[in-house]
C-alpha cells in the first residue's frame, strides 16, 4: 500500500508488476482517494472512509481513463466533505434490497399462514 503524490503522468504510466493480484497507490494530497491497478491495466479510483457505523467503506469514483486525476480528487473531496457533514453520498445505493425478518413475517408468512390455520 504505498503512499505517494499521484501525478497524471504517473497514473498513465502505473502497472502492476507480474505475480501480483492489485495495488493500491494512495495519494498523500487527499486522505482517503486511492487508485487500484489492476494485472489487465485497468485503473480505477476509489475513496475510503468510515461509516456511521465506524466501519472501513470503500466506494468507486470512476475509471481512470475516463476520469482525470483533478477530477478524482475534486469528487473525492466533495464526497469525503459530504461524509464528514454526516450525509450518505452514496445513499442510492442500497447495500441490503431484502426484507426483514418482521417486515417479512408480516407482509408474506402471517397471511400465508391464516389461509390454513385457524
Amino acid at each position: 500500500m504505498p503512499r505517494l503524490n499521484l501525478t497524471q503522468s504517473f497514473v498513465n504510466k502505473a502497472k502492476v508488476e507480474e505475480g501480483i493480484t492489485s495495488v493500491d497507490y494512495y495519494d498523500e494530497r487527499i486522505p482517503g482517494l486511492l487508485m487500484k491497478v489492476l494485472p489487465s491495466g485497468r485503473k480505477t479510483y476509489y475513496i475510503r472512509y468510515k461509516n456511521k457505523r465506524k466501519v472501513s467503506a470503500q466506494r468507486k469514483l470512476g475509471n481512470a481513463v475516463i476520469l482525470t486525476l483533478s477530477d478524482a480528487r475534486a469528487l473525492a473531496r466533495r464526497k469525503l466533505a459530504e461524509i464528514a457533514m454526516g450525509a450518505g453520498p452514496f445513499s442510492l445505493i442500497q447495500s441490503n434490497p431484502s426484507p426483514t425478518l418482521e417486515k417479512f413475517a408480516a407482509s408474506d408468512y402471517i397471511p400465508y399462514v391464516k389461509t390454513y390455520k385457524k
